[in-house]
């Protein structure tokens, strides 16, 4: 069983600051693309499930974050491969908006991290699971939604 080391008030309150500034900027970021897109093609199912989905992992990933629990930290890092494979996926279209998310994210995962003495290394690997059953989510999604969809 690993110590966790005491938590410092200002790094914590750091910690849920950058956790809720992901929130507000995911939000932003997805609130200015949905009247783009909606422009182009239906929203329903995809790609609004996908814009509600990103919204919904970065709450996910703040409110773990300000919980504060040492094992709430998958949640975030996970998050965190979600999001970055939904940004690498979507690079052709909207994607890469997400980017600034990805990156507010995981530092704070890493200041977490370093914080309560988890390991990283770990938990770098719960985001990669995670970032590859979302390509293949967003693969099974595109492929049940349009057969004939070329990937």
């Amino acid at each position: 069983m690993q110590s966790v080391k005491p938590a410092s008030a200002p790094s914590r309150l750091f910690e849920q600051f950058l956790a809720l500034v992901g929130v507000v900027v995911c939000l932003i970021i997805s609130a200015r693309i949905w009247p783009l897109v909606s422009g182009q093609q239906p929203m329903w199912p995809l790609p609004g499930l996908y814009l509600l989905e990103m919204g919904a992992m970065s709450l996910l990933g703040a409110f773990s974050v300000v919980r504060g629990h040492p094992k709430d930290g998958r949640l975030t890092w996970a998050g965190v491969g979600v999001i970055l494979a939904f940004a690498l996926i979507g690079a052709w279209s909207i994607g890469l908006a997400y980017l600034p998310v990805v990156a507010i994210f995981a530092i704070t995962a890493i200041l977490v991290d370093r914080r309560q003495r988890q390991n990283m290394v770990a938990h770098w690997g719960i985001a990669v699971v995670a970032g590859l059953a979302q390509i293949a989510l967003m693969f099974a999604a595109i492929r049940v939604l349009d057969p004939n969809a070329m990937f």
